[in-house]
Protein backbone atom coordinates (compact mmCIF):
# COMPACT_ATOMS: atom_id res chain seq x y z
CA UNK A 1 0.00 0.00 0.00
CA UNK A 2 2.90 2.36 0.74
CA UNK A 3 4.22 1.92 -2.81
CA UNK A 4 0.79 2.70 -4.25
CA UNK A 5 0.47 5.89 -2.20
CA UNK A 6 4.03 6.90 -3.12
CA UNK A 7 3.00 6.76 -6.80
CA UNK A 8 0.34 9.40 -6.16
CA UNK A 9 2.32 11.28 -3.51
CA UNK A 10 0.98 14.72 -4.43
CA UNK A 11 -2.53 13.51 -3.64
CA UNK A 12 -1.59 11.54 -0.51
CA UNK A 13 0.32 14.49 0.98
CA UNK A 14 -2.59 16.92 0.53
CA UNK A 15 -5.47 14.59 1.45
CA UNK A 16 -7.42 15.39 4.62
CA UNK A 17 -9.80 12.43 4.78
CA UNK A 18 -9.55 8.82 5.86
CA UNK A 19 -9.86 5.59 3.88
CA UNK A 20 -11.42 2.44 5.32
CA UNK A 21 -9.80 -0.80 4.16
CA UNK A 22 -11.37 -4.22 4.71
CA UNK A 23 -9.42 -7.36 3.81
CA UNK A 24 -11.05 -10.80 3.61
CA UNK A 25 -8.53 -13.54 4.31
CA UNK A 26 -9.76 -16.90 3.04
CA UNK A 27 -6.97 -19.29 4.07
CA UNK A 28 -7.50 -18.66 7.78
CA UNK A 29 -10.99 -17.07 7.72
CA UNK A 30 -10.81 -13.52 9.01
CA UNK A 31 -11.90 -10.04 8.17
CA UNK A 32 -9.29 -7.36 8.92
CA UNK A 33 -10.35 -3.72 8.90
CA UNK A 34 -8.06 -0.69 8.98
CA UNK A 35 -8.73 3.05 8.76
CA UNK A 36 -5.88 5.08 7.26
CA UNK A 37 -6.11 8.72 8.39
CA UNK A 38 -4.66 11.14 5.86
CA UNK A 39 -5.31 14.16 8.11
CA UNK A 40 -2.52 12.89 10.39
CA UNK A 41 0.93 11.47 9.54
CA UNK A 42 -0.31 8.79 7.15
CA UNK A 43 3.12 7.13 6.73
CA UNK A 44 3.41 6.59 10.47
CA UNK A 45 -0.22 5.46 10.66
CA UNK A 46 0.33 2.96 7.82
CA UNK A 47 3.54 1.75 9.49
CA UNK A 48 1.52 0.74 12.59
CA UNK A 49 -0.78 -1.53 10.54
CA UNK A 50 -0.22 -5.11 11.71
CA UNK A 51 -2.20 -8.30 11.28
CA UNK A 52 -1.55 -11.22 13.58
CA UNK A 53 -2.85 -13.15 16.55
CA UNK A 54 -1.99 -10.30 18.93
CA UNK A 55 -3.77 -7.61 16.92
CA UNK A 56 -7.37 -8.76 16.33
CA UNK A 57 -10.00 -8.02 18.91
CA UNK A 58 -11.50 -11.48 18.40
CA UNK A 59 -8.89 -14.04 17.30
CA UNK A 60 -11.51 -16.80 17.13
CA UNK A 61 -13.52 -14.99 14.45
CA UNK A 62 -15.36 -17.08 11.91
CA UNK A 63 -17.47 -15.76 9.00
CA UNK A 64 -20.57 -15.86 11.25
CA UNK A 65 -19.07 -13.80 14.11
CA UNK A 66 -17.75 -10.25 14.47
CA UNK A 67 -14.90 -8.95 12.26
CA UNK A 68 -11.26 -8.73 13.34
CA UNK A 69 -9.60 -5.34 13.55
CA UNK A 70 -6.04 -4.35 12.65
CA UNK A 71 -3.80 -3.07 15.45
CA UNK A 72 -3.30 0.51 14.23
CA UNK A 73 -5.23 2.94 16.36
CA UNK A 74 -8.18 4.65 14.72
CA UNK A 75 -7.98 8.43 14.76
CA UNK A 76 -11.35 8.98 13.11
CA UNK A 77 -14.17 6.84 14.41
CA UNK A 78 -17.05 5.66 12.23
CA UNK A 79 -20.50 6.49 13.48
CA UNK A 80 -24.04 6.38 12.20
CA UNK A 81 -24.02 10.11 11.45
CA UNK A 82 -20.67 10.20 9.63
CA UNK A 83 -17.13 10.46 10.96
CA UNK A 84 -16.35 11.58 14.46
CA UNK A 85 -13.28 13.68 15.15
CA UNK A 86 -11.79 14.82 18.44
CA UNK A 87 -9.14 17.49 18.85
CA UNK A 88 -7.73 19.95 21.32
CA UNK A 89 -7.84 23.30 19.53
CA UNK A 90 -6.77 26.87 20.18
CA UNK A 91 -9.42 29.22 18.84
CA UNK A 92 -8.73 32.71 20.24
CA UNK A 93 -12.08 34.10 19.07
CA UNK A 94 -13.84 31.53 21.31
CA UNK A 95 -11.37 31.05 24.16
CA UNK A 96 -8.26 33.30 24.10
CA UNK A 97 -6.77 31.89 27.33
CA UNK A 98 -6.72 28.14 26.69
CA UNK A 99 -6.97 25.20 24.32
CA UNK A 100 -10.46 23.67 24.25
CA UNK A 101 -11.76 20.24 23.23
CA UNK A 102 -13.66 20.05 19.92
CA UNK A 103 -15.73 16.95 19.09
CA UNK A 104 -17.39 16.70 15.70
CA UNK A 105 -19.76 14.11 14.30
CA UNK A 106 -20.92 14.80 10.78
CA UNK A 107 -21.86 18.49 10.82
CA UNK A 108 -22.61 18.54 14.57
CA UNK A 109 -20.06 19.59 17.15
CA UNK A 110 -19.50 20.22 20.85
CA UNK A 111 -16.88 22.26 22.65
CA UNK A 112 -15.56 21.52 26.15
CA UNK A 113 -13.28 23.51 28.38
CA UNK A 114 -10.91 22.07 30.97
CA UNK A 115 -9.62 25.50 32.04
CA UNK A 116 -10.11 28.99 30.69
CA UNK A 117 -13.42 30.84 30.99
CA UNK A 118 -15.78 27.85 31.06
CA UNK A 119 -14.17 25.07 33.10
CA UNK A 120 -15.84 21.67 32.77
CA UNK A 121 -18.65 22.94 30.61
CA UNK A 122 -19.94 21.62 27.28
CA UNK A 123 -21.39 24.05 24.75
CA UNK A 124 -22.14 25.02 21.16
CA UNK A 125 -21.44 28.59 20.06
CA UNK A 126 -24.69 30.54 19.76
CA UNK A 127 -23.75 31.92 16.33
CA UNK A 128 -22.71 28.51 14.93
CA UNK A 129 -25.23 25.68 14.81
CA UNK A 130 -23.06 23.41 12.60
CA UNK A 131 -19.40 22.43 12.33
CA UNK A 132 -19.26 24.13 8.93
CA UNK A 133 -20.46 27.43 10.44
CA UNK A 134 -18.04 27.10 13.37
CA UNK A 135 -15.01 26.57 11.14
CA UNK A 136 -16.06 29.40 8.81
CA UNK A 137 -16.48 31.93 11.64
CA UNK A 138 -13.77 30.88 14.11
CA UNK A 139 -10.20 30.24 12.91
CA UNK A 140 -8.34 27.33 14.54
CA UNK A 141 -4.77 28.54 15.21
CA UNK A 142 -3.40 25.29 16.71
CA UNK A 143 -4.88 21.78 16.61
CA UNK A 144 -3.90 18.46 18.21
CA UNK A 145 -5.77 15.31 17.15
CA UNK A 146 -6.77 13.38 20.29
CA UNK A 147 -9.18 10.80 18.85
CA UNK A 148 -6.73 8.03 19.74
CA UNK A 149 -6.71 9.05 23.41
CA UNK A 150 -9.47 6.92 24.89
CA UNK A 151 -9.90 8.75 28.21
CA UNK A 152 -13.48 9.71 28.97
CA UNK A 153 -14.20 13.44 28.77
CA UNK A 154 -16.52 13.46 31.77
CA UNK A 155 -14.78 11.16 34.24
CA UNK A 156 -11.12 11.79 33.33
CA UNK A 157 -11.08 15.53 34.09
CA UNK A 158 -7.55 15.54 35.53
CA UNK A 159 -6.17 13.85 32.41
CA UNK A 160 -7.75 16.38 30.03
CA UNK A 161 -6.85 19.35 32.23
CA UNK A 162 -3.20 18.17 32.18
CA UNK A 163 -3.27 17.74 28.36
CA UNK A 164 -4.70 21.26 27.97
CA UNK A 165 -2.11 22.71 30.40
CA UNK A 166 0.67 20.94 28.47
CA UNK A 167 -0.45 22.48 25.16
CA UNK A 168 -1.03 25.90 26.71
CA UNK A 169 2.56 25.90 28.02
CA UNK A 170 3.95 24.58 24.73
CA UNK A 171 2.32 27.39 22.73
CA UNK A 172 2.61 30.12 25.40
CA UNK A 173 -1.14 30.51 25.88
CA UNK A 174 -2.88 31.61 29.05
Amino acid sequence: MREAFDRVLEHAETATHSVHFAFCVLDQPMLVEFVLDFSADWRDHLGRFRVGQSSPLRPTWTPKSAPLRAAASRTIARSYGGTQQKALVYVPSIEPRSFIHLSTKGDSYALRSFGGARPRSRWVESDCKTTTELLARHHIVHQMNVAGERQNLVSELAYWAARVDELNRKYGIG
